[in-house]
């Protein structure tokens, strides 16, 4: 199986993240990140080694990162990173205001 753990991460707020990935396989594997202004993060994951990528996330939204080689992805190595907060004004939908829990 290939797959990130945890595939699933909650910032509580726009910022850096800073996440340690290991590869306990028997291949190469990278891991994809999101950069807050448009860029990415790539680091490289060896056979039986690690990487820590940081990145900063300068708005809410959800975020992808995963494994560009071959289609691991598309085998389970995607996972999404969930940044709370409200949307910047200039990306809001013009639409009436809804209640918020």
């Amino acid at each position: 199986q290939y797959l990130w753990y945890p595939s699933v991460i909650v910032m509580e707020s726009v910022g850096d993240l800073e996440v340690e990935f290991s590869n306990d396989d028997e291949i190469t594997h990278a891991v994809l990140m999101p950069g807050g202004a448009g860029d990415h993060a790539v680091a490289v994951l060896p056979v039986h080694q690690g990487a820590r990528v940081r990145v900063h996330l300068s708005n809410p939204g959800l975020y992808s990162f995963s494994c560009p080689v071959s289609n691991h992805a598309g085998r389970g190595m995607f996972g999404v990173i969930l940044v709370k907060g409200d949307v910047p004004p200039e990306a809001r939908l013009d639409r009436p205001k809804q209640p918020r829990p």
